[in-house]
């Protein structure tokens, strides 16, 4: 009984061996192709060639936000980084600091309009000249030119309320005349008047509204220094620039008030 058993047992493991592949995944090492030995003696090929990787298929990895903040810095004209790092210094209170780097703000401002002018000038082939009304006016000079345009239509409206007045006077003599019999005269020529100087055309920058804020920038700057009558020039200018900015309306009324007169005293 015991050699049967043995025996039996013999022949059960011989049927195994010969059926080592069936029910595993195994690879088979035989085969001159590469193949995988799937469940049920299945095989199915394999690709083992490398992969091929494109470089357009290679995406760069996303900037931080640190780094995506300074190339959008880089990228804003000067005139404008100037003003953000005046604002820095003026929040902790520098303003003699702030002030200057607001001057430089103006002056590149100013600088930018002028290259437009150049680059299209370049363009239209004109030399760097495009006539006389493509010269912008800036800062004092501006506010010059607007008061001379102030006092000539303040002069032109008096010249034709004179001129209306005597025209009414004429009337009323020639009615006086008709209701007492008289005959008609003739009126005398009117004097000859010289015309009035036109002043030149105003011709804003394409920059007027960002160089307004710089000039009240700069206001604010001079006012917390006490250099009053400069800060009372600056927001004139600005208001030369925008008509409709209160904060410089309001800042020149308060540098007004502290502007010292003869004697002394404060206004």
């Amino acid at each position: 009984l015991f050699l049967y058993c043995r025996n039996d047992h013999n022949r059960k493991l011989t049927a195994m061996t010969s059926f080592a592949s069936e029910g595993f995944d195994i690879s088979s090492s035989g085969s001159s192709s590469d193949v995988v030995h799937e469940i049920g003696g299945d095989v199915s090929p394999v690709d083992v060639s490398p992969v091929k990787i494109s470089p357009t298929s290679i995406q760069e990895p996303p900037l931080a936000a640190n780094d995506v903040a300074e190339a959008n810095e880089e990228s804003r004209p000067l005139h404008a980084r100037l003003k953000t790092s005046g604002n820095d210094l003026f929040k902790v209170g520098d303003y003699g600091g702030a002030l200057e780097l607001y001057l430089k703000a103006i002056e590149e401002g100013e600088k930018s309009c002028l290259e437009d002018i150049s680059t299209a000038d370049g363009a239209n082939g004109t030399n760097g000249t495009n006539g006389e009304d493509s010269k912008y006016c800036f800062g004092e000079d501006l506010l010059n030119l607007l008061r001379e345009h102030k006092d000539y239509k303040a002069k032109k409206n008096g010249r034709e309320r004179r001129e209306k007045e005597e025209e009414e006077r004429r009337e009323e003599r020639r009615k006086a005349r008709e209701e007492r019999g008289e005959e008609a005269r003739p009126s005398p020529p009117p004097s000859p008047v010289p015309p009035l100087p036109t002043p030149d055309p105003v011709n804003y920058p394409p920059l007027r509204y960002l160089l307004s804020t710089y000039h009240n920038n700069a206001a604010a700057c001079l006012m917390n220094l006490g250099r009053y009558e400069e800060c009372r020039t600056h927001c004139s200018v600005a208001v030369a620039y925008d008509e409709k900015y209160v904060k410089a309306y309001v800042r020149r009324s308060k540098a007004r008030e502290r502007c010292p007169v003869e004697g002394g005293e404060v206004r």
